[in-house]
């Protein structure tokens, strides 16, 4: 019997996987955002979103990024190149 929580992680990590090798179909700048090699990568930035809880921004971030303030920080503009449609 498949376990179905493992599955659909399964699933969603092959999508973004997908979704990696072509960024600028779903961000809001194709010319600009993600562009660059940098550290919060459109695949981090996807697995965060998809990762985080009912726990405030802050929170979360902080977490995720095992309390690493620099990474959490500049996460929220990385966030904000993805649109919510």
């Amino acid at each position: 019997m498949i376990d179905y929580p493992k599955y659909v992680k399964g699933k969603l990590t092959e999508i973004i996987s997908k979704m990696t090798a072509e960024p600028k179909l779903f961000v809001k700048n194709p010319n600009a955002n993600f562009t660059r090699k940098r550290k919060l990568s459109f695949e981090t930035v996807m697995n965060l979103m998809l990762s985080m809880g009912g726990n405030s921004l802050t929170s979360e971030l902080m977490e995720y990024f095992d309390y690493d303030v620099d990474m959490a920080s500049s996460s929220i503009d990385r966030k904000s190149y993805i649109p919510c449609e």
